[in-house]
């Protein structure tokens, strides 16, 4: 049976987090040949510690599936997949982890997202619980908080409305409210700017009706029957594209 001990070697042993070269090191362009080679290795770290993850005793803890998803990312961001012989990073989750399609992708866009670079937990983490410890979210509610974006999980985050202790079904639904409530209030946004322009307009049209009065009142027919015109058609004009959009 896995020790806690076995836990933290898990983690930390053959990290996949690759170190930034010291500075003023100078950078020696690779050739062709040592490039592929690179990748090889790269890839062969990679492929192997991810499966050894996958394969351990702890290979259910969201802490490991952390670095699984990192894994699969960087295979992805860097192209590896192509030495190892493979079309996509899809079909490397296929034949490495048995994953599908769909579960590939959400794993490489929560890495990509949301999983820290430099260990193994999300940007959300937190300490400010004495009582608990350290909480974050798991690799279940992270997919489902991909429908969202990085303002709307702050928002809900903020409020409360979304806890690490939140579960999936409970997430599904709120995303579903907050949506619905977002798309109300874009629309009342909407109806209301509607408003304003169309106030906008009614009083232009009575000071363009005073006006051209105060014209042929003067006499400068011109003035009130070419050119004021001219200047509503325009007005006309921007009033139906703003309505529009």
């Amino acid at each position: 049976m896995a020790t806690e001990k076995d836990l933290l070697r898990v983690i930390s042993d053959s990290p996949i987090f690759v170190p930034d070269a010291p500075e003023n090191e100078p950078v020696r362009r690779l050739s062709p040949v040592e490039a592929m080679v690179v990748k090889s290795e790269r890839f062969a770290l990679l492929d192997q510690r991810i499966k050894y993850l996958d394969k351990s005793d702890f290979s259910k803890l969201d802490i490991v599936r952390f670095e699984i998803a990192r894994g699969l990312y960087l295979i992805n961001a860097e192209k590896l997949y192509v030495v190892g012989g493979y079309n996509s990073i899809s079909d490397y989750a296929v034949a490495s982890l048995g994953f599908n399609t769909a579960a590939t992708s959400s794993y490489v866009r929560i890495a990509k997202r949301f999983i820290k670079r430099n260990w193994p937990e999300t940007v959300f983490a937190s300490v400010d619980n004495p009582n608990v410890g350290m909480e974050d979210f798991g690799v279940s509610q992270l997919i489902e908080m991909l429908r969202l974006s990085d303002d709307d999980i702050k928002d809900l985050m903020d409020c409360g409305r979304l806890t690490f202790s939140t579960s999936v079904p409970k997430i599904k639904a709120l995303i579903k409210e907050y949506k619905a409530e977002k798309a109300t209030r874009e629309k009342e946004a909407i109806e209301e700017s509607y408003q304003v322009m169309d106030t906008a307009h009614e009083e232009f049209h009575k000071a363009y009706n005073e006006l051209k009065q105060h014209l042929l009142d003067r006499g400068d027919l011109d003035a009130a029957n070419v050119l004021l015109p001219r200047i509503m058609d325009q007005v006309i004009i921007i009033y139906r594209e703003g309505r529009d959009r």
